[in-house]
């Protein structure tokens, strides 16, 4: 063993079962959401394309908003495939005991850009809503 990565203490099988239960969860989030934001996107998308010939003075506007709006559905779909990746990692933790270790780290790295996500869209959102009280 590398004397870099130090020594790997084995994982306690009842911590193995409680990560197990809650890998079923995220994989559970993670299929909803991503329905969920593909079909927002193809409806978004539809509405986009049907509309490009129908715009009065707001044109322009009604673009970039539904532009933004497939940005947003595509960046949830993304969040989503990355929670259901953490998740068959999470899931593998029990499966072999050597590699448990690699197995967290590779589901922790994709759930820091789950969150890192998640706090970019809710600042998104909140200086909306400020914007809007302020306005």
């Amino acid at each position: 063993m590398d004397e870099a990565q130090g020594v790997r203490y084995p994982i306690p099988i009842q911590i193995a079962g409680r990560v197990a239960g809650i890998a079923k969860w995220m994989r559970t989030v993670g299929i909803i959401q991503s329905v969920f934001s593909a079909l927002a996107f193809l409806v978004l998308g539809f509405t986009l394309v049907a509309s490009i010939g129908h715009f009065d003075g707001l044109g322009a506007f009604v673009v970039l908003a539904s532009v933004i709006g497939l940005v947003f559905c595509g960046v949830y779909f993304r969040q989503a495939l990355m929670l259901q990746s953490a998740a068959e990692h999470l899931a593998e933790v029990r499966s072999d005991p050597d590699d448990a270790h690699d197995h967290l780290v590779l589901a922790f790295t994709r759930l820091r850009t789950v969150f890192v996500l998640d706090v970019i869209a809710a600042s998104l959102w909140l200086s909306r809503d400020l914007l809007t009280l302020g306005g």
